[in-house]
């Protein structure tokens, strides 16, 4: 210190330079000790920081271990999942197999029907000209089902690989027959519910299905424009329409050239509209002159004569309407009554 600074000294000069050495080694430790202070500071900051660092590691490390956790839970869970799915689609692959072993089955069923119904009727098989068939659905020209693939359209036991087109309608639309020919099927067909079956010539058939009734009988020869039944909602269907389908030596084609639609964007002909449908077919124009005639002169001569000739002209009018009726509406009931009876027992 200062007090031995001045003890020790050896001489005045030595005294006087003393307190100077004093004051550079005070602050020499001055500075020593600010450093000291400053490395204890950093040496703590240091520590501080390593425990932070240590305790982040930590907390990272226990988020990659519960990240680690919830990816093997998740790839657990997936890999359930996929065995879940798996064992769906193998269950589906299955349900199709038998879909299609049934839909065979069907068809060589529906086959049968059509060969016992053929074996019945005899007729001139006839060629077929080329020209578009007339529109089936005068009521509406709006596909809502195209031919071909169309998947699973959500109603159970429809067809997922469509063999016609489905042409929208309300129920009880009149549907016609697209070309002259002989019908050679009536009856109820499987998930095409009331068909009618028309062979046009050059082993062409078309075919109506999910009809209300029939308007025509096995063997019967139409022609274009005739009503041949009714559009109904029988067999597998979401609602009314008619499914119109072509047939080419016993295989499903596309109706659409026949008509008159395009394929692809590429234009088959124009759609042959036709006149508007005739209930009665063939035998209405016919019966209608008769008809009207005989019902004026007797309602008009039977008032004024005595009882005996109102009682004669009365009765002979009333059959022929009677008679006419069997053949119009009356028929539809007959014929739709035998169909169901023939469709019973094919079934």
């Amino acid at each position: 210190n200062l007090i031995d600074a001045f003890l020790n000294a050896e001489s005045f000069a030595d005294l006087l330079n003393k307190p100077e050495y004093v004051q550079e080694v005070s602050n020499y430790d001055s500075v020593l000790l600010n450093q000291y202070k400053e490395t204890c500071i950093g040496i703590s900051n240091q520590k501080l920081m390593l425990q932070v660092l240590t305790d982040g590691a930590g907390t990272l490390q226990e988020a990659y271990q519960e990240q680690q956790d919830a990816m093997a839970l998740l790839s657990e869970a997936k890999l359930d999942e996929i065995v879940k799915t798996q064992a769906k689609i193998n269950a589906q692959e299955e349900e199709v197999m038998r879909a299609s072993a049934l839909e065979l089955e069907m068809e060589e069923r529906l086959k049968e029907m059509e060969t016992a119904q053929l074996v019945t009727i005899s007729y001139v098989k006839t060629t077929y000209t080329g020209d578009t068939f007339l529109w089936p659905q005068p009521s509406s020209f709006h596909i809502t089902s195209d031919y071909g693939w169309r998947g699973d359209i959500g109603i159970p036991g429809a067809s997922k690989d469509h063999k016609g087109i489905d042409i929208s309608a309300h129920m009880y639309d009149p549907v016609v027959a697209a070309a002259p020919g002989t019908v050679v099927f009536v009856g109820y067909y499987g998930t095409g519910g009331k068909t009618v079956m028309i062979d046009v010539g050059s082993s062409i058939t078309i075919i109506y299905h999910h009809l209300n009734d029939y308007n025509v009988t096995l063997g019967e020869k139409v022609e274009a424009g005739w009503v041949v039944g009714h559009v109904g909602m029988t067999g597998v269907t979401g609602g009314p329409h008619l499914h119109f389908s072509v047939r080419v030596n016993g295989t499903y084609v596309n109706p659409r050239p026949y008509l008159g639609l395009p394929v692809n964007g590429v234009s088959t002909g124009t759609i042959n509209t036709g006149p508007i449908p005739d209930e009665g077919n063939s035998q209405q124009p016919t019966e209608e002159p008769t008809e009207q005639p005989t019902e004026e002169p007797t309602e008009q001569p039977t008032e004024e004569p005595t009882e005996q000739p109102t009682e004669q002209p009365a009765e002979q009018p009333a059959e022929p309407p009677a008679d006419q009726n069997s053949t119009g509406e009356t028929a539809e009931n007959t014929t739709q009554e035998n169909a169901e009876g023939n469709l019973d027992s094919g079934e």
